[in-house]
């Protein structure tokens, strides 16, 4: 039997309250915050911010209100981008000041034929740290990095060794890539990650203007394992 923890619906199986209960704990959501900004071919960190501000201003996703807040602590000036487009599970393309801006994950930049391979090993360092990465780049080469995470709370870890205890499978299912899924679910005790993963709302969605699920969008499976 399975169910999705995002619904919450009644777990119809042997010791359902509980297994409910102890998902809620594992999967609430979650505020992350801005650990590293890193430029790129001279770019400094400041603009990096600065710029990845004004791709996300307007955005009610967790992840770019964190991005707009770390500018404005900074006092950093975020002026409105021309046009906004945002591309559901992948990131957001905007027009400012004359050129195309792109902030987003690896899919993004492999849909406009960005490449990364000067930028790779800092991006695998911060994936391995369990970090979502938003790359910033125009339409030809990356501009920099925005590395963000959120502390986990320790009930999350006891709620996912509760769940297993009732011999339920806990499967991380989240937005981001395969790495930095499999650092997260480390700490969770979690040994099955599914990444890239979309909402139902991201995919029935064609006119998504805003990235307002939680973050990162992130949902729990629980397989009964039949003794």
């Amino acid at each position: 039997m399975k169910r999705q923890v995002q619904s919450l619906e009644p777990y119809t199986g042997r010791n359902g309250i509980s297994a409910v209960k102890h998902a809620r704990k594992a999967s609430r959501k979650t505020k992350p915050s801005v650990t590293d900004v890193i430029g790129v071919r001279g770019q400094a960190a400041d603009d990096v911010l600065r710029l990845a501000a004004v791709v996300e201003k307007g955005s009610e996703h967790p992840l770019g209100r964190a991005v707009l807040q770390a500018a404005m602590l900074k006092g950093l000036s975020v002026p409105d981008a021309s046009s906004f487009k945002a591309v559901p599970g992948e990131g957001v393309v905007v027009e400012y000041n004359a050129q195309t801006l792109l902030l987003g994950n690896r899919k993004l930049m492999a849909e406009y034929k960005v490449g990364l391979r000067e930028v790779e090993a800092q991006l695998g360092i911060l994936e391995s740290d369990g970090k979502t990465v938003m790359v910033l780049s125009n339409e030809k080469e990356p501009l920099g990095l925005i590395g963000l995470a959120d502390t986990l709370k320790d009930e999350s870890g006891q709620a996912v060794q509760e769940l297993q205890r009732l011999k339920i499978e806990v499967i991380l299912m989240t937005g981001d890539n395969q790495r930095t899924g499999k650092a997260i679910a480390a700490k969770l005790g979690i040994n099955k990650v599914i990444a890239y993963f979309l909402s139902k709302k991201q995919q029935s969605s064609r006119s998504y203007r805003r990235r307002e699920e939680s973050w990162p969008w992130l949902e729990m499976e629980l397989t009964t394992r039949q003794p």
